[in-house]
């Protein structure tokens, strides 16, 4: 997204400026890349994010998939299967707890 914004910009101000030649768009796309580089870097740099919350999400997502199709698996009757669909729920309730924290200290 940065790069095509970037671009446009780029090559609106090469047009105002009338400077047209054959490498143009490959320029243009270097210097985009490398602003939506800086960007991202800049974006990191003054907020960076939690990678220790990052990666229990994730795992618990993962815990929350492989649930699920054990789930898909078994008859509704089966008791596993009912200890299963509570265990979801736990991982859903601690992923929710997650994302309530992080909101609150992203509003703080």
């Amino acid at each position: 997204m940065l790069i095509a914004i970037y671009s446009q910009l780029l090559h609106s101000a090469f047009l105002y400026f009338q400077v047209n030649f054959q490498a143009l768009p490959a320029i243009i796309g270097l210097i985009a890349g490398g602003l939506s580089y800086l960007t991202t870097i800049l974006v990191i740099w003054i907020d960076p994010p939690d990678v220790g919350l990052l990666l229990v999400k994730r795992k618990i997502n993962k815990q929350i998939a492989r649930l699920t199709m054990q789930c898909q698996c078994l008859a509704d009757s089966d008791p596993k299967k009912q200890e299963k669909l509570g265990k979801i729920h736990e991982y859903q309730q601690t992923l929710d707890e997650l994302y309530d924290k992080e909101i609150q200290s992203s509003l703080n």
